[in-house]
């Protein structure tokens, strides 16, 4: 890792025990070091540590490891130039134009992956602006998007036409190469390329500093397949890592310590319209160690509220048991009128959605009130006996011993057995 004047002072006016507490708040001190779950890797079993003394981290599970700026790199996917830069804000330290650190070609691909990206969405942005983005503009008009919105996450249109961004790149200089790298444009047989997304409106994708790293497209053409488009895994991209929208919202998440999970990026950015400006979502994927793990890192009050259909609780219910393995506390939501969370927003306001918020219940209790819901007679002996064999299955991925100890009550007395 590099040294200069600047770096070693960097790292005497910062605590390595601090600065990760702050993306791993249940660091806790076990004799001379610090010791939590790893951030790297799902586990159960803590194996990260941090040595004050020597002011370094290391993970036995995973075997990564390093000084503060390693943690920084690794934690946020930041080359070693912007970490520094970073931490430097942090201890108060002037970074100015510091040449001393020697890009390596790595940290030289990476920053140039993030300058072609960020060239790519103001080129979205623009083009959504023009004669060619007009049914792009009139559809999220027809979802109620105010220009403000639009704005905020930068949402852009790319042209139904071949290779549109990548003659505008071309022109900037960008190479065929890099533009590949960042998958921006995609080679078919014969060598031949083409852009990526092509006839879709386009949501950048940015990273916790606020680089974009990918992007989402939907395309506008019902007969057009599939309906949501993510860009390829990138160096700087793992869908199984990224939630989108944590960018916008980790301001009030890091104040309020409480996070919403929705399920799409039209959820989430309809939620920020209204003020409900702690929502994220998993990008087209099912919810993953990964995404519990950076969740688990910034909040405490985590509720996960998908769509109102039986895929969208299907999803909560599986979201809710990878929550319960990482060890972490989660409650589930559910609107009970079929409309997706943009939608209700959208016609009851931020202060009825906020009320069905609070009526989130946890794991359990959940599936106790779907199996309860609609009916008009109490259960037969037989149908409490299968419902109750299908939750037992949820009160067992419970590591809690307290709380399973609890379901198990709440069971038997919701059903009288």
């Amino acid at each position: 890792m590099s040294s200069s004047p600047i770096i070693e002072l960097i790292r005497e006016k910062l605590d390595i025990v601090e600065i990760v507490r702050e993306y791993v708040p249940s660091l806790k001190r076990a004799g001379r070091n610090y010791k939590a779950n790893c951030p790297f890797h799902n586990e159960k079993t803590p194996s990260f540590t941090v040595n004050p003394d020597k002011q370094i981290f290391f993970c036995f599970g995973c075997s990564t490891g390093g000084d503060v700026f390693k943690f920084v790199m690794d934690i946020e996917g930041l080359s070693f130039p912007e970490a520094a830069r970073k931490l430097a804000q942090k201890a108060g330290v002037e970074f100015g134009e510091e040449r001393s650190h020697v890009l390596t070609p790595e940290d030289k691909e990476r920053l140039d992956l993030k300058k072609v990206l960020t060239a790519a969405a103001a080129f979205y942005h623009k083009t959504l602006f023009s004669e060619a983005g007009e049914k792009a503009r009139l559809y999220l008009g027809e979802r109620r998007l105010s220009k403000a919105t639009v704005e905020k996450f930068e949402l852009g249109w790319a042209p139904a036409g071949g290779k549109a961004l990548m003659d505008e790149l071309k022109k900037a200089g960008w190479s065929r190469d890099l533009a590949l790298k960042a998958g921006l444009i995609t080679e078919r047989e014969g060598g031949l390329v083409a852009d990526t997304f092509r006839g879709r409106i386009m949501f950048p994708i940015r990273n916790q500093s606020g680089d974009t790293i990918a992007f989402g497209g939907r395309v506008l053409d019902p007969e057009g397949i599939p309906k949501y488009l993510n860009s390829p895994e990138t160096v700087l991209f793992s869908k199984r890592r990224t939630l989108y929208g944590l960018h916008e919202a980790l301001p009030n998440i890091r104040k309020s310590g409480r996070l919403l999970l929705l399920e799409g990026y039209m959820d989430v950015i309809g939620a920020h319209q209204h003020g409900v400006d702690w929502a994220v979502a998993p990008l087209g994927t099912a919810l993953t160690a990964e995404h519990a793990g950076l969740i688990g890192r910034y909040a405490k009050d985590t509720v996960v509220m998908f769509d109102d259909d039986r895929a969208g609780i299907n999803a909560s219910v599986r979201a809710a048991e990878i929550f319960m393995e990482a060890g972490l506390y989660v409650r589930l939501g559910n609107l009970g009128n079929g409309q997706d969370p943009d939608e209700y927003l959208n016609d009851h306001g931020r202060e009825e959605f906020e009320k069905k918020l609070a009526e989130a219940a946890d794991p359990l209790a959940f599936r106790m009130n779907l199996f309860m819901k609609d009916r008009k007679a109490p259960p037969t002996s037989q149908e409490k006996a299968q419902a109750i064999a299908v939750l037992l299955e949820t009160v067992a991925k419970q590591p809690d011993e307290i709380l399973k100890s609890e379901w198990v009550k709440s069971l038997s007395n919701r059903f009288g057995v």
